[in-house]
């Protein structure tokens, strides 16, 4: 099964329009945030500001978002990817207008 992905980089900023094999993405488990994970998603959430700071992106910083974790995942809004029972990304998902009106 091939998925069309539209991205936006931020680096080169403009779209990009990717086709992607879901037979070449690893297997990943997608489940809730737990509590106990937060010392663990607030590493991953400063070593990826470190990153876009390295690459002249000032979009988040030791606060944001590493200090929101919390409360995402008291509201059951945070998710996290696994591989091989270790987290590689999180993300959270909002059901207002005010968030999805980000979104075109």
């Amino acid at each position: 099964m091939i998925f069309e992905v539209l991205i936006l980089s931020l680096i080169q900023k403009e779209y990009l329009n990717i086709k992607i094999n879901i037979e070449d993405i690893p297997q990943l488990r997608i489940r809730k945030a737990k509590q106990e994970e937060l010392k663990s998603l607030k590493t991953i959430a400063l070593k990826i500001v470190k990153n876009m700071n390295a690459n002249g992106l000032q979009l988040w910083n030791e606060y944001y978002p590493a200090e929101e974790l919390k409360g995402l995942i008291e509201q059951e809004k945070l998710y996290v990817c696994e591989e091989d029972n270790n987290i590689v990304s999180f993300f959270a998902l909002f059901d207002d207008e005010v968030s999805s009106s980000s979104f075109k």
